[in-house]
């Protein structure tokens, strides 16, 4: 053998070295040590198409991070690999769907279709692909969707939280400005990896006020998942997910540490990762799954009734509301008529996406998609709204984030009602009161108008008001408004004509005895 083959022996060698420990480092889940090696194999031999396949199995599917994964996978696909692997195709369609491009994904898909489903080891992707191709339709769909008069501002929480891990279910304590949520992150050296490669979930905080974010309770034993889900409003509550089952717990009881099953008629299921109870503690729905998903078992949403003392048997909360696919996370609005929650069924985008619906007549009305920004191409999921309904929080592994399921915080955005105060001849009037009285929900607020008699109110949508105009020398101006339509910016001015301070007084009298008559019409 001469020298460039010697070489040649010695490179093959110490690249096949390199991916075997990169493979140990993934199966190990030290995913930044096996990206280092996999990108050392790639130093030595350009094109190799393990360490290529290696780094987007990592970015695509394990931190989820869709631009650095779409890098290697045109890397693999420019290759000149004999070995040419068409799942990479099935990869691309992934990887472009996730970052909201659904017309570029359905090509690769089809192209995969055509060149890969045809071979005997990948036909078991064929369900899966037809429902991403089908997805990508609606997702294209869903993007074009504005919910009543609603709009919602959505952001990231960034770094404070948010890491190239998964975080989620957030689950906000208001009164302490607290914000619980989970992760699976290594906490400990002796933690154990568990069935699924991943470590075991426990719950974390974050402080809004001074901005710390840490592990909520580090005493609590990493023997099983031991999750936060929710909050009941009645007794402040705070429900754990536990050996697949719903339980509560409370702050005061060793942080979260000490829990305590719910009523048996509540838990008689294989699987049940979700809950919320309503305002007055009378009604439960949660998520729940009958059997194993390998045995056909699908999650859907239940209710059960409180009469008394006694729960009644949980029962499918309505066929409106479950669909053929997965369907969880299930939040209640304060009043208890509307009910939100994420589903994988009624023409989502692809993955989780959000619904809500409308309690009419005892009846639950037809899921509607919350559309775009709210709902992405990956999963949405976990969402709860504030006490006041203004704000919330969710989870989300949709691009551009950080890693992973990450925490959002959303805003409803409220319409403006604006105006002008004027006078008879048309001219600004400042200084003027301006009350607007909410003629739906009560209660009024005021203000000043300005040097150019502009005034403007934030107020919430599908709401009827009146306005009134008081000034100083001035008869009062009144006028009508709602937000009923879909316009962000409502107008409504106020005219109000000067008092022109004169005062008639007359004396009516009696003709022939000259005394003052009262009452006179």
């Amino acid at each position: 053998m001469g020298i460039n083959g010697g070489s040649q022996l010695y490179a093959q060698k110490s690249i096949n070295n390199v991916l075997n420990d990169a493979k140990k480092k993934r199966s190990r889940l030290d995913y930044p040590q096996a990206i280092k090696l996999f990108q050392e194999a790639l130093e030595i031999e350009l094109e190799n198409a393990k360490a290529l396949e290696g780094l987007v199995e990592i970015y695509l599917y394990q931190y989820e991070l869709y631009d650095s994964a779409e890098v290697y996978i045109k890397k693999r696909i420019a290759s000149t690999a004999a070995e040419t692997n068409e799942l990479i195709y099935y990869d691309y369609g992934n990887c472009l769907r996730l970052q909201e491009h659904p017309i570029k994904a359905i090509e690769q898909y089809q192209y995969f279709k055509k060149n890969g489903l045809n071979k005997n080891k990948h036909a078991y992707l064929y369900e899966d692909v037809n429902f991403y191709i089908e997805s990508c339709r609606y997702a294209f769909k869903n993007k074009a969707i504005v919910n009543d008069n609603n709009t919602f501002s959505v952001e990231n929480m960034e770094f404070f939280i948010n890491s190239v891990d998964s975080e989620y279910t957030p689950v906000f304590i208001e009164e302490d400005s607290l914000l619980l949520y989970n992760a699976r992150y290594k906490d400990f050296e002796s933690e154990e990896i568990t069935t699924d490669n991943k470590y075991y979930e426990n719950i974390y905080y974050f402080d809004l006020v001074e901005s710390v974010a840490s592990s909520y309770n580090p005493g609590i034993k990493q023997d099983n998942h031991h999750a936060v889900i929710g909050r009941r409003r009645d007794n402040n509550d705070i429900l754990i997910f536990y050996k697949n089952k719903i339980w509560k717990s409370s702050i005061d009881q060793d942080r979260l540490n000490e829990i305590d099953p719910l009523p048996e008629i509540l838990g008689d299921f294989y699987f049940q990762p979700h809950g919320v109870y309503s305002a007055d503690g009378k009604t439960f729905i949660f998520s729940a799954m009958e059997r194993p998903k390998v045995e056909g078992g699908d999650l859907n949403i239940y209710v059960s009734r409180l009469n008394d003392t006694t729960w009644s048997e949980p029962e499918f909360l309505s066929p409106i509301i479950n669909s053929e696919k997965d369907d969880d996370s299930p939040f209640l609005s304060a009043d208890g008529n509307t009910l939100y929650f994420s589903s994988k069924g009624h023409n989502s985008s692809g993955g989780y996406d959000f619904y809500k619906s409308e309690l009419v007549n005892g009846e639950w009305t037809y899921p509607e998609n919350l559309g775009y920004p709210m709902n992405s191409a990956g999963d949405d999921i976990y969402l709860s709204f504030t006490e006041d309904g203004k704000k919330g929080f969710f989870s989300s592994n949709r691009t551009g984030g950080y890693g992973g399921m990450d925490i959002y915080t959303f805003a409803v955005d409220q319409k403006t009602v604006a105006g002008v105060t004027y006078d008879k001849k048309g001219d600004p009037l400042p200084d003027v009161i301006v009350t607007l009285i909410n003629l739906t929900s009560g209660g009024e607020v005021y203000e000043s108008s300005d040097e150019n008699g502009k005034f403007e109110f934030q107020v919430d949508a599908d709401q009827e008001f009146s306005l009134l105009g008081e000034k100083t020398d001035y008869f009062d101006g009144t006028n009508t408004v709602n937000t009923l339509q879909i316009d962000k910016l409502v107008t409504a001015d106020l005219m109000l004509e000067k008092d022109p301070g004169i005062s008639l007084l007359a004396l009516v009298t009696d003709k022939k005895s000259g005394e003052a008559l009262d009452s006179v019409k």
